[in-house]
């Protein structure tokens, strides 16, 4: 399953574009604020006669009350355009914290906001698109600390993605708990007809969850599956969420060993997810690398050759695919005895890939690590590049993820 094409380079340049105005057209003057309680809901409509911002989207201005410092989820939701949901301070010049368009399946919006220390902040409910008009509702609830179901190996689980579960930065998300022994593998399933599904296995780290492993594309349409080797034996939690922040009806189970469905094989695999090498290897033959998706906390080893394609630099490269969320930080540590060693994190892959950040010198030696903060959803690419022309060898690459 791509998830790159969900997300959609039309989408995100909207994004951009708006943020681009954040400075000017959300520093206009404040319109009336309509108040909404922490724990309420309410329904608005977008009309004309509603204020703009420069590029022409209308908007409502509701101004969130609760307790100093008190975290909050906001669900904007309708039937009638596709929906765009901000957050920022309430008093001074207007800059967005908080935004979002694409939560749900639809045309939903759902954000996470703390609250200033007055207990305030500013909302505004708008639409994707410049013109688009009609009803909306608001749906407000205090973030709270999630609760625990215990799983078992052999065990089938069902449950329910609500707006009264606890509320991850992205969406509602279900915790479980999970006692692994050392060396033990296990598959953890999750299958739903009413939403994407996505499963972690992880820990919770001061008020942030650590990825140990996961996966929301193995298994057949919506459903996910996650197979991994308990390092040590203790109690570990499984997290189960919506890659879209959908809601609706699920189950979860967990077997013992790797029964995980197979991913496409690389004849499967479309050319967009391959990386054709222009001038071929040493002998200029033409060759094509299959972009294999990094598991969170597996390591993978590989070896870079005289084949690999090269940068501008004539430095060899290979690129991977990772699965992330916004907001996600990302971790990955590149090592190698052979060469010294470089790591890039972007979009696309081969001449299109675009770079979001880099390191080469953040690990021991002639190591790499890279610690990014990912700015969207959807699927990104991790490069293994030598900093210099020519240089080759093994290495080993392994991702975490916290968020």
């Amino acid at each position: 399953m791509i998830r790159i094409r969900r997300t959609g380079s039309l989408r995100m340049v909207r994004i951009t574009s708006f943020l681009l105005l954040a400075g000017t057209a959300l520093a206009a003057p404040l319109h009336a604020q309509e108040p909404l309680r922490v724990g309420q809901n309410t329904a608005g409509s977008l009309s004309s006669a509603d204020p703009r911002m420069e590029d022409g989207q209308s908007y409502d201005a509701w101004l969130l009350q609760g307790r100093p410092g008190e975290r909050v989820i906001v669900r904007m939701t309708s039937e009638q355009f596709d929906t765009m949901l901000h957050a920022g301070p309430a008093q001074g010049e207007w800059t967005p914290t908080e935004s979002n368009d694409d939560a749900g399946t639809g045309t939903n919006s759902y954000i996470l906001v703390t609250l200033d220390r007055a207990g305030r902040s500013l909302l505004r409910a708008s639409a994707l698109e410049a013109g688009q008009r009609g009803a909306y509702q608001l749906v407000t609830r205090a973030w709270r600390d999630p609760s625990t179901t215990p799983l078992a190996v052999g065990r089938r689980v069902s449950g329910t993605l609500d707006d009264n579960d606890f509320a991850a930065a992205n969406g509602p998300e279900d915790r479980y708990t999970l006692r692994g022994t050392a060396g033990q593998t296990v598959t953890v399933s999750v299958e739903s007809s009413d939403f994407d599904t996505q499963v972690s296995i992880g820990q919770p780290v001061d008020q942030a969850w650590e990825e140990l492993g996961g996966n929301d594309d193995r298994g057949e349409g919506t459903n996910s599956q996650a197979v991994y080797t308990f390092p040590e034996t203790g109690v570990y939690q499984v997290a189960v969420f919506a890659f879209d922040a959908g809601l609706g009806a699920y189950t979860v189970r967990v077997e013992e060993g790797d029964v995980a469905e197979p991913e496409l094989e690389s004849e499967d695999v479309e050319m967009e997810d391959t990386i054709a090498m222009p001038d071929g290897g040493a002998d200029g033959v033409l060759a094509d690398f299959p972009v294999e998706t990094l598991r969170p906390g597996t390591p993978a080893s590989g070896e870079l050759t005289a084949a690999h394609p090269t940068m501008e630099d004539g430095s060899h490269y290979r690129d991977y695919a990772w699965d992330g969320r916004a907001g996600d930080q990302v971790t990955v540590d590149l090592s190698s005895d052979d060469f010294d060693s470089y790591l890039y994190l972007g979009t696309g892959t081969g001449e299109s890939f675009e770079e979001i950040d880099s390191n080469d010198d953040g690990g021991q030696d002639q190591d790499a690590r890279l610690v990014v903060t990912l700015p969207r959803t959807g699927t990104f690419t991790i490069r293994v590049n030598a900093l210099s022309e020519g240089e080759t060898g093994a290495y080993v690459l392994v991702a975490r993820s916290r968020r």
